[in-house]
């Protein structure tokens, strides 16, 4: 979360509810996460481009002593670090990292966290590391996960249609040996099907094809609804 998303969620926060957001985030989580949605909000991560070599050595050996070089885990440098730094920072201080330790930040991540910590600290390392890697990833757990998360998929095949989209297809394939765009097809049925086999939509994800994509989905849950409760009657 950028300074800039943070002052617009705190200011919107107060406005609409007339509270706190952080008061709003104690009292609707717990444990780990509330603790990391608390630093992102109040962080106000840093938005340079500029990446300050010294510094990325200096967090580096932060971590290493906070993590894998001691006994436990200083969950709190970990924080202050991750939720603090640009990522164009964040990319420097791993990289430095990788070559103090002889390991990667994910494979820290994976080893010294679990559960919240884990999920949130290794999404943040992939978006510092390459923002189309992380949604190849997230995409393919919303089209393989228990259930297809429909609403989240949408959401990222519109946000990134006119950023990096041909990027998160290429990483996609290569990662997991299949064109995103099959995996979608597969996972469509109807009318929706016929359109991007007949217009070849789903080789562009225009925001209106994307559209269209949310609208017979939608559809065919409420359809499905209609036919349990007509069966029920």
């Amino acid at each position: 979360m950028n300074a800039i998303v943070a002052r617009i969620l705190l200011n919107s926060c107060n406005h609409k509810y007339n509270e706190n957001l952080e008061n709003l985030i104690c009292n609707k989580f717990s444990g780990d996460f509330q603790r990391v949605l608390r630093s992102l909000v109040n962080a106000n991560r840093n938005e340079s481009n500029a990446v300050d070599s010294d510094l990325s050595v200096k967090e580096a050996k932060v971590l290493s002593q906070s993590g894998v070089k001691m006994i436990g885990t200083d969950e709190d440098e970990f924080l202050r670090i991750l939720c603090s730094h640009s990522f164009i920072q964040l990319k420097d201080i791993f990289k430095h990292y990788d070559r103090l330790t002889g390991h990667s930040m994910e494979t820290a991540i994976a080893k010294e966290f679990s559960g919240d910590l884990f999920a949130i600290f290794n999404a943040i390392v992939l978006s510092a590391n390459s923002f189309a890697h992380y949604y190849a990833i997230r995409l393919h757990s919303c089209i393989h996960g228990i259930g297809t998360d429909d609403e989240s998929m949408t959401r990222i095949l519109i946000s990134r249609s006119e950023i990096d989209l041909e990027d998160i297809k290429d990483i996609y394939k290569r990662k997991y040996s299949r064109k995103l765009t099959d995996d979608i097809a597969n996972d469509t049925s109807g009318d929706y099907k016929k359109i991007t086999v007949q217009r070849g939509a789903l080789n562009e994800w225009s925001h209106q094809s994307v559209a269209i994509y949310r609208m017979t989905r939608y559809m065919a849950n409420v359809n499905k609804m209609i036919s349990i409760t007509a069966e029920n009657m």
